[in-house]
């Protein structure tokens, strides 16, 4: 999928940025679990749980979900990529995984 205008998918230092420096906490919109992420001025954004695809069928759908950034991974291969993993119980974590995950995109506009 290509994004058109000024949209982009964020960098990894992007995301550290959001998550070092903002509030997270889980909770329920609807009926769809995610991560609450309210910024120091009080602004908000919501990040589903959405879970991973590996394959045929998406995997932890409510218990985790992957977001991608940007940034592939320095090694000589550069057949990864970097993201943040949220988890259902409020904790993150930055990782590479294999760009043949199913993840998902949050994209952010200049």
């Amino acid at each position: 999928m290509k994004m058109r205008g000024a949209w982009r998918m964020p960098t990894l230092d992007e995301l550290k940025e959001l998550f070092n420096q903002c509030q997270c906490s889980v909770e329920t919109a609807g009926d769809v679990k995610g991560f609450r992420i309210t910024g120091p001025n009080g602004n908000s954004m919501f990040m589903p749980l959405a879970g991973y695809n590996m394959g045929e069928s998406i995997s932890k759908r409510g218990y985790k979900g992957i977001y991608w950034s940007s940034s592939l991974y320095e090694d000589e291969i550069s057949s990864k990529a970097n993201t943040v993993s949220l988890f259902d119980t409020g904790k993150f974590r930055f990782e590479s995984l294999n760009r043949s995950f199913g993840c998902c995109v949050r994209a952010v506009i200049e």
